[in-house]
């Protein structure tokens, strides 16, 4: 059975997932900001390896003494 964090998506459907326009996942392709595979000439995304990805790049809270 395929875990739906480890499935593949389409650039659009990446695009909804991480909330930003098509446009830019395709901008972050050309700049390797994204992790993907090319499957004969389509993009696909590992929904796991984006998570990955937020989760490094996650910046954490500062905490505000009083």
């Amino acid at each position: 059975m395929n875990d739906s964090k480890d499935r593949w998506m389409t650039p659009r459907e990446t695009a909804n997932y991480l909330r930003i326009s098509l446009k830019s996942v395709y901008s972050r392709v050309a700049m390797r900001q994204l992790p993907f595979s090319r499957l004969g000439g389509s993009l696909r995304f590992r929904r796991s390896e984006l998570d990955g990805l937020l989760e490094e790049t996650k910046v954490e809270a500062m905490r505000m003494g009083r």
